[in-house]
Parts: structure tokens; C-alpha cells; sequence
């Protein structure tokens, strides 16, 4: 799709969600778009992408001028690959985004993730659906984003969240 000789390609959006993308075909992508001045909006959901792609998606976090990046229903399952995701997202454009990890439904995969997105300042919409989150991990979410003024919008839909939570 992109070749690996810079082009003047206008592409704003980029949807490649529900396709067989798989890691290797993620970073030789991921790596092309590198190149992108254009490309504003990222939705890689459900394509068995797996913590091996969060260095190379980070790079293109803190290198490109996306706003909307979209990772849910992959397979990103580690601290690591959650802490890469976040770090890349550190002093990026984007304001939106959407993840999926199942390590984000224990104490210290949400601590993690709090602690490192708190350094982002420009997202105002955030998803962590399908992230196996429960009570206790929103107490924590509440603890350290309750302060953050430019978040806007947070979407933890299909969780773990009970009475507790709410």
C-alpha cells in the first residue's frame, strides 16, 4: 500500500480494522507511514496484533501527526508492550484514542497505563473497552485521571465494572 519511497500521498484516514494485518504486516506498515504528513486518523482494530508491534507503533506515535489512533480487539497482553503503546503517546498530536489490553484488568496493568498517560496532555478521548477492568481498577482510574482537566470523555464499556465501579 505504501511503497518504500516517499510519495505525495494526501491521506488523511487510514482504516484497515478487521483484516489478517498480523504483526509483520503491522510494522512494515506501520514503518511506511512514518513517512505520512498527512494521515491524521489510524484504525487498526481486530488484527491480531500482539505486543511486537507497540516499539515500531510508538515511533509512529511521536514521528507522524495523527490525532485518532484505534487499537481495540488485538492481542497486546504485557506491561511492556501497554508501557511502549503509552510512552509513544507522550508529547504526540493525537487526542483520540482506543485500546484493548487484557493486562489493563489487573492492579498493576492500570497502574501503569494511569501513571504513564497522565504525562500525555493532549488526549481528551479515551477508550479502554475489552479490558477486563474492574472495580478496584477504576478506583484507581479515578484516582489519577480525576485530575486530568483535558480528558474529556472516557469509555470503559464491555469490562468488568460492577456496583462498585459505578
Amino acid at each position: 500500500m505504501f511503497g518504500a519511497e516517499k510519495s505525495e500521498c494526501s491521506l488523511q484516514t487510514l482504516d484497515l480494522s478487521n483484516n489478517r494485518i498480523r504483526d509483520d504486516g503491522a510494522k512494515a506498515l506501520l514503518f511506511a507511514l512514518q513517512r505520512s504528513t498527512s494521515l491524521t486518523a489510524l484504525m487498526l482494530d481486530d488484527n491480531e496484533l500482539t505486543d511486537e508491534v507497540t516499539k515500531p507503533l510508538a515511533a509512529l506515535l511521536q514521528a507522524n501527526t495523527l490525532r485518532a489512533v484505534s487499537l481495540e480487539r488485538n492481542h497486546f497482553s504485557t506491561l511492556d508492550g501497554v508501557r511502549n503503546v503509552v510512552q509513544g503517546l507522550n508529547n504526540s498530536s493525537v487526542t483520540t484514542f482506543s485500546f484493548s489490553c487484557a493486562r489493563l484488568g489487573t492492579s498493576d496493568g492500570i497502574r501503569t497505563f494511569v501513571q504513564l498517560f497522565s504525562g500525555t496532555s493532549a488526549i481528551h478521548t479515551l477508550a479502554l473497552t475489552r479490558s477486563k477492568i474492574s472495580d478496584e481498577c477504576v478506583k484507581i482510574l479515578t484516582q489519577i485521571l480525576g485530575n486530568k482537566a483535558n480528558l474529556t470523555r472516557l469509555n470503559l464499556s464491555a469490562n468488568k465494572i460492577g456496583p462498585e465501579g459505578a
